[in-house]
């Protein structure tokens, strides 16, 4: 029996080792995001959102309540980058509590057209496919009553979100995302922008100084393409100062098994995220995977990753 453990424990290891090699092989594509990683981490997603909600909403609340009194015109909102539109699940609720009755009318923006077609069919909503050049058209108020203007005369308020988007952006579109939502006397919540650090336990010595140079290296491969990465909501918030900013970690544990799964993912991408960065740590990269997902198998790890959310109104 032992000898059969052996033998399965080698043809296992060996079938790991070849799954590592290959994922560390594949070529991140920051621009080619799939439906089944957004699907991935949707339940993680919602709850940090529950987590930065309670330090947003009473700032969401004052701002949408006069602009809703008197009158019974909906409430606009653009979901920029808006993919499989888990970001309008997650926000639509509640967002319907603060409008007290008022109707939300949804247009869901995003320049892949396969994620789009991946929006259930209960969640109403206009669907374009574009980028965000297109936002300042669809925040244009119209005096057209055809079903395609999405700010028809009888709207109250406009609303921009995002959620897991400003940080694929460079600065210039940053700059521009945001101008063009305060131009249209638009609010803006933005969700989940990735921060600096993240923590994996439990660490070792030699996995401390190696997760020292993966992130570098991580961070280095986000910045290609002059993309802002965790940069991206100080930006934000250096311009605008009066932004309200609020946490909102992922906080993953191991012994959940939707967690386990979606640490797997995040781990795997990130290890090949920095061996495109620096192919120097190719091996010492796919040995640290290795060792994280042996612990993994056991159930020992849990990872809190920062992102942070902010809400921006117009003057």
């Amino acid at each position: 029996m032992s000898d059969h453990n052996a033998d399965s424990n080698t043809e296992s290891n060996t079938e790991d080792n070849t799954e590592i090699n290959t994922e560390i092989n594949t070529e991140i594509n920051a621009d080619r995001i799939e439906p089944d990683w957004l699907a991935l981490r949707e339940p993680a997603d919602a709850a940090a959102r529950d987590r930065s909600w309670p330090a947003l909403r009473p700032a969401i609340a004052a701002w949408l309540t006069p602009r809703l009194a008197g009158g019974d015109g909906p409430l606009h909102v653009v979901d920029a980058g808006a993919g499989t539109g888990a970001n309008a699940r997650w926000l639509a609720p509640r967002l319907t509590a603060l409008a007290s009755g008022h109707p939300l009318r949804w247009t869901l923006l995003d320049h892949d057209d396969r994620l789009l077609a991946h929006v259930p069919p209960g969640l109403t909503a206009r669907r374009v496919c574009g980028d965000l050049a297109d936002l300042p058209g669809l925040l244009r108020r119209s005096e057209s009553p055809e079903p395609e203007s999405v700010s028809g005369p009888g709207t109250r308020a406009t609303f921009v979100t995002a959620s897991a988007l400003l940080d694929l952006l460079t600065a210039d579109q940053l700059d521009r995302f945001v101008d063009d939502a305060l131009a249209a006397d638009a609010a803006l919540l933005v969700a989940l922008t990735i921060g600096p650090t993240w923590r994996l336990e439990p660490l070792d010595g030699p996995d401390a100084r190696l997760s020292d140079r993966l992130d570098a290296a991580f961070h280095e491969h986000q910045g290609r393409g002059r993309a802002l990465g965790h940069r991206a909501i100080d930006r934000l918030v250096d311009r605008h100062p009066r932004a309200l900013r609020a946490d909102s970690p992922w906080q993953l544990n191991a012994a959940d098994p939707a967690d386990a799964a979606l640490i797997d993912r995040f781990l795997t991408e990130r290890a090949a995220a920095a061996v495109a960065a620096r192919p120097e740590l190719r091996d010492p990269a796919r040995s640290w995977l290795e060792r994280r997902r042996a612990d993994l198998r056991r159930g020992r790890l849990t990872v809190r990753l920062e992102h942070t959310d902010v809400w921006l109104s117009p003057q």
